[in-house]
C-alpha cells in the first residue's frame, strides 16, 4: 500500500500520519518530513524522520556567509 497525503500547510497532515503509524499493526517503511520551526512557530527547515524516530536535517535556514548562491541569494 502507498499513501501520499497532500494538504496546505498547517493542516495536520504530519500528524495524522504519525497516528497512522501508532495505529498500525503492520511492518512499515517510509520517510516523514517534519517541519523544523523557531520560537515565533516560523518554519526555518525540514528533518527527514524514519519509522523508527530516526531523523537527520535536510534542509535549514541558517545565516552562512558563503560564495554559494542558490536562486538570486547569496548565502
Amino acid at each position: 500500500m502507498k499513501i501520499l497525503l497532500t494538504a496546505q500547510p498547517k493542516t495536520g497532515k504530519t500528524t495524522v500520519i504519525q497516528k497512522f503509524i501508532q495505529d498500525f499493526s503492520e511492518e512499515l517503511c517510509g520517510i516523514l518530513s517534519i517541519e523544523i520551526t523557531n520560537e515565533d512557530d516560523e518554519r526555518t527547515g525540514f528533518k527527514a524522520q524514519n519509522f523508527e524516530g530516526d531523523s537527520q536535517t535536510f534542509m535549514h535556514i541558517q545565516e552562512i556567509k558563503s560564495d554559494i548562491a542558490i536562486g538570486d541569494k547569496p548565502y
